[in-house]
């Protein structure tokens, strides 16, 4: 939660200033040793749950999925084993 109230200050700033906002997500998941990119996304707003059409994430990762390119929605897609669901 520190860092979202940390995003919302800083949005209050750049709210003056004219900006396309990038907000740069990584999760991984190290498991025996071995490091998978669950979720890759950059997010092109400061709203919570912004990157779901403000609904909470939700993901199933099985280990044995392979890394690639997954569709949120029609328009947005995130790289990661994991599915949203």
């Amino acid at each position: 939660m520190l860092c979202v109230q940390a995003l919302k200050s800083l949005s209050v700033f750049w709210r003056y200033f004219p900006h396309n906002p990038a907000v740069m997500q990584h999760l991984s998941i190290v498991t025996d040793g071995s490091t998978k990119k669950a979720w890759r996304f950059t997010k092109g707003n400061y709203d919570l749950n912004g990157e779901n059409n403000k609904k909470a994430l939700f993901m199933e990762c099985e280990l044995s999925n392979d890394e690639a390119s997954r569709d949120i929605d029609e328009l947005r897609s995130y790289w990661g084993f994991c599915t949203l669901k």
